[in-house]
């Protein structure tokens, strides 16, 4: 029969993702079904397939010995994006408490394979002096990381979040082999643009359109909120914040709220649906997936070839755990149901603008905050002019410390100096007073 055509006008079309797969019609089939053995070998492309998917059934059967239930399909999903077999009760207690995103493979789980790979590998290396020296490690561990972010989308089969994530990670690495700033709003261009030339009808896709839409909200609060958010060292409040895990702990709530402010209006448009509590089920669930899930899973995998797997699985499964649970509970709080009825697609492109002005709104943001600084620097040297202003930057600082002791003591011959970098005895006691 001919594919599924829309069920309303403007409603998901099953006949045009079939299209673009290259399937012209679907159907079923009655009674046992026997296989046979092809008329031939097929191509290469074919043979790939069947390797990589015998490679994901020979995962899920090592995760099946440990694990079972939905802590062995949530598991099987983290791992080779297979889904299927994820009770309908938990999976929509995912969506519903704002979890559902860890379900599907994308920018978070590219992220952390290829940071515990990266620095892994770097911690390895930084133990040998002469390497450490004499090499440059960080760019060995960045080649390590793409490749390892490489076998991770074809194990999990390249679906669009996928390869958005890998090649936003791609770029991001080979700028840090090749000594460029890695986070930028062209890091995501370069991305969507290698992406749309692969699939340009992933345009359209709630996928494409959301993961992109998080990630551009993302690096936004890196361009912009990051560098005001927090004080500089001289404050000791916040130092002493930031040593207790308070840094990390607003970056995460301010990571899941954007990421969720960013992907509502696609969420809205193309389910109907919005998460009030999503930043709570993140803050609660997303640093045991970070901490615990994702590197135990990574290295279940690498020590499945020696039969060691085991020990990773099972606490990957007491992550699980945990997981599962805040969903239940975020799902249960009142008003966790967050229905909307059907809208125009004019909102929607209305939304889209605003989160692609956000681009020029950085730029303002950054030339500003270069001008006030500026500003302040000029203004403290116009305040204190017998102060010596020594450059900013640490390495500067510490390579010009004996020279800085040096020049003070030429400068104030007869009283001398207290200190490097501070005011010389004779202006003190001129302040005192």
């Amino acid at each position: 029969m001919p594919p599924l055509a829309p069920l309303r006008p403007g409603s998901y079309d099953f006949s045009r993702d079939m299209f673009f797969q290259g399937i012209g019609a679907s159907g079923f089939v009655m009674g046992t079904i026997t296989a046979v053995a092809p008329p031939n070998a097929g191509g290469l492309r074919l043979r790939y397939a069947a390797v990589m998917q015998g490679l994901r059934d020979a995962i899920d059967a090592r995760i099946r010995a440990t694990l079972d239930g939905d802590n062995r399909a949530i598991a099987t999903a983290l791992l080779t994006g297979r889904r299927d077999a994820i009770t309908t009760p938990v999976n929509d207690a995912m969506f519903i408490s704002g979890l559902g995103h860890v379900l599907s493979i994308s920018g978070y789980h590219m992220a952390v394979v290829a940071g515990v790979v990266f620095f892994a590998v770097r911690a390895l290396l930084a133990l040998i002096p002469g390497l450490a020296a004499g090499f440059p490690i960080k760019k060995w561990s960045a080649a390590a990381a793409l490749v390892a972010s490489a076998f991770y989308l074809l194990l999990s089969g390249a679906e669009v979040a996928t390869q958005r994530s890998f090649f936003m990670t791609a770029v991001v690495l080979i700028a840090v082999m090749v000594d460029r700033r890695a986070i930028t709003f062209r890091t995501l261009a370069v991305a969507a643009l290698i992406v749309l030339a692969v699939a340009p009808e992933a345009l359209v896709h709630p996928s494409f359109q959301m993961s992109f839409a998080a990630t551009l909200g993302l690096v936004a609060l890196v361009q912009i909120g990051m560098p005001n958010l927090f004080a500089s060292p001289d404050h000791s409040t916040t130092a002493r914040i930031a040593l207790w895990g308070g840094r990390e702990i607003a970056m995460l709530f301010m990571a899941s709220m954007i990421a969720g402010l960013g992907t509502t209006p696609y969420a809205a448009f193309h389910f109907h649906r919005v998460t009030p509590y999503g930043v709570l089920a993140n803050l609660g669930a997303m640093p045991v997936v970070s901490a615990l899930v994702m590197p135990a899973g990574l290295l279940g995998l690498l020590a499945a070839p020696f039969g060691l797997d085991g020990v990773f699985w099972w606490l990957m499964g007491i992550g699980i755990d945990w997981m599962i649970a805040v969903t239940r509970w975020v799902a249960a709080l009142p008003g966790a149901v967050g229905r909307l009825p059907a809208f125009g697609i004019a909102p929607l492109i209305a939304a889209s603008v605003g989160l692609i002005l956000m681009w020029p709104a950085a730029l303002v943001g950054r030339v500003r905050a270069r001008g006030r600084n500026d500003l302040g620097s000029v203004g403290s040297a116009t305040r204190h002019p017998h102060r010596r202003r020594w450059p900013e930057r640490r390495g500067a600082r510490q390579g010009r410390a004996a020279a800085s002791d040096a020049d003070q003591q030429r400068q104030f011959p007869a009283e001398g100096v207290v200190g490097r970098g501070r005011r010389p005895a004779r202006c003190r006691r001129r302040f005192a007073q």
